[in-house]
């Protein structure tokens, strides 16, 4: 769920998801009902995204969808969950859909390389869907996006195969206090 009113870690970090115990809820990959049989038993393009509301966000386009709960959650115990089982990747296009902060997370990017070539193991022809930054917010995510405008056929499109991205390089383009920081060291040093 999502509080209208976050709370914050130990860390004093906003937790704007909060999930059950795996005790009580275990980890398992998510689908609209009505994309279902689509999702198990389809040929058409997939989109693996993070987040049900990402799935919800491309239901009423017709999109199918497998969504997972945070971007380390496609897996258990580093084994890819066994719901992937039931769905039908070989020979399929699927388009992994990141939040925005894989281009600026190292971690984030690295579980999308191990989703990515899972997903290629099982057969499938994976293009990934670069989703825009809004308002300097790089956890954007896709039904954000969508919810904007973004028109998720164009979106499909724009796709590319996956390639990591200089996280570094892609941080200091978008934090301008960082750039100016790195720029004044610069000039100190040298």
């Amino acid at each position: 769920k999502r509080d209208d009113r976050p709370k914050r870690d130990r860390r004093g970090r906003v937790v704007k998801w909060v999930s059950p115990p795996a005790e009580r809820a275990p980890v398992v990959l998510a689908v609209v009902p009505s994309m279902l049989d689509e999702v198990r038993d389809g040929t058409g393009p997939l989109w693996s995204v993070e987040g049900i509301t990402r799935a919800a966000a491309l239901a009423p386009h017709g999109i199918p969808a497998v969504a997972y709960a945070g971007c380390y959650n496609w897996q258990k115990d580093e084994e890819p969950l066994r719901c992937w089982d039931y769905v039908n990747l070989r020979g399929r296009l699927v388009f992994d859909v990141p939040d925005a902060d894989a281009r600026t997370n190292a971690q984030v990017q690295d579980t999308q390389a191990q989703r990515v070539a899972f997903l290629e193991s099982r057969g499938a022809r994976v293009l990934v869907v670069d989703v825009p930054q809004m308002n300097g917010d790089e956890h954007t995510g896709l039904d954000d996006a969508l919810a904007r405008g973004a028109d998720p056929f164009a979106l499909a499109r724009a796709a590319r195969p996956f390639a990591r991205v200089d996280v570094a390089r892609s941080r200091l383009r978008k934090d301008e206090r960082l750039r100016l920081f790195v720029a004044a060291k610069r000039r100190e040093v040298g």
